[in-house]
């Protein structure tokens, strides 16, 4: 029934191939349903990836203990005025609904320090560490798993976030009493009782030319730009911010693949359509409805399912850094893109696909000794 199934694009039969599914069980993985392109196994395709689905099922902890605080006394009565408020007939009740929301605001700002004060810290604490350690990971048996040829080209970047910060003359102080082995209270008085000692020394005549031209540039920076300029362009001295790189934080890894599909049949260029479908609808998140009663309202998302991906060499693992669970953040498809040729039933003779991932968490170098 498919007319372009052992055909050529013209129908004639010229170049034709049969597409066949091979399934799960023939290729000695588990009954998860495939997605696979090119249909017929080619030894030009050695180098295969392979998209897996997987879930972080919610944590099973007890989350009230991150309520019971102070400042949320505030927010649940304001709850309340506001439940009041839409469920009150007009001329019942408070009949200033804005003013208990401003006041509500107002009472959780005035207590928000009181958090850290609170009884059930140690609760707030287990039930965070609960969280934390209660995510655990199960695949979504439901969905189909892609097994695509290793595209021409995969980049993997590994990158930290390395900033600059000034040390200024105190900062220089502080470090050189702890190249010294001063303690660092020590070290602060000193850089702090050489600065003021300078600056009496300089008033007294006591210093040197060179350092008393940097006092009086130092002093200068105390007062307006004009004053700032004047005294620098006279001692003809600068002042020398001690500027250090500094560590911020490691990046989260992001990654892209550009695939190319050239469908040799119908059956395939349809194959060619699931695969797209199905990496578009894992990136997007469901709807998390909220009520009772049989009434709810989309108030919310859920997150959405992970890819572990990997990379394989005539069915081996390849030597290549191995990928965390990712997140899918884009999906970019370009139909025809070299020509306007159709299949019979219309189907798109190419389509290019991008897939943009990025890891769920930052790496460490223990992550590095493991491969990753």
């Amino acid at each position: 029934g498919d007319p372009g199934e052992n055909a050529g694009i013209d129908g004639s039969g010229v170049n034709s191939v049969t597409a066949n599914h091979l399934s799960s069980q023939s290729l000695g993985v588990s009954q998860t349903p495939l997605l696979k392109f090119p249909l017929i196994d080619n030894p030009a395709y050695s180098g295969r990836m392979s998209f897996k689905v997987y879930r972080l099922k919610p944590a099973n902890a007890d989350l009230s203990a991150l309520f019971e605080s102070p400042v949320f006394d505030n927010v649940k009565g304001y709850a309340k005025k506001l439940t009041e408020a839409f469920t009150t007939d007009p001329g019942e009740g408070d009949p200033a609904p804005v003013e208990a929301d401003e006041q509500a605001a107002l009472d959780a700002q005035a207590n928000a320090d009181a958090i850290a004060l609170a009884d059930n810290k140690k609760a707030q604490a287990d039930a965070v560490r609960n969280i934390l350690t209660g995510l655990n990971d199960e695949p979504v048996e439901d969905a189909p798993r892609v097994d695509l040829y290793f595209p021409l080209s995969v980049q993997i970047d590994d990158t930290v976030d390395i900033g600059t910060g000034n040390l200024g003359g105190l900062g220089v102080g502080i470090l050189k009493g702890a190249e010294n082995n001063q303690k660092l209270g020590t070290a602060v008085a000193n850089s702090v009782s050489a600065g003021f000692q300078n600056i009496f020394d300089f008033a007294l005549g006591g210093l040197n030319k060179e350092t008393a031209q940097y006092v009086a540039n130092k002093m200068g920076k105390m007062g307006p730009q004009g004053i700032q300029t004047a005294v620098s362009v006279a001692t003809q001295t600068a002042i020398n911010p001690h500027t250090r790189a500094v560590f911020n934080q490691v990046n989260i890894r992001q990654f892209s693949f550009t695939f190319k599909f050239i469908p040799a049949s119908a059956s395939e260029a349809r194959e060619v359509q699931k695969i797209i479908k199905h990496f578009r609808s894992q990136m997007y998140p469901e709807l998390l409805e909220v009520g009772s009663d049989g009434v709810t309202l989309p108030l919310g998302y859920k997150y959405p399912n992970l890819f572990k991906i990997t990379f394989k060499h005539r069915g081996s693992e390849a030597k290549i850094p191995r990928l965390q669970y990712c997140y899918l953040r884009g999906v970019q498809s370009s139909y025809n893109p070299t020509g306007q040729a159709f299949y019979r039933d219309g189907q798109p003779n190419e389509i290019d696909m991008t897939l943009q991932f990025q890891e769920f968490r930052t790496l460490s170098r223990e992550d590095i000794e493991k491969g990753y």
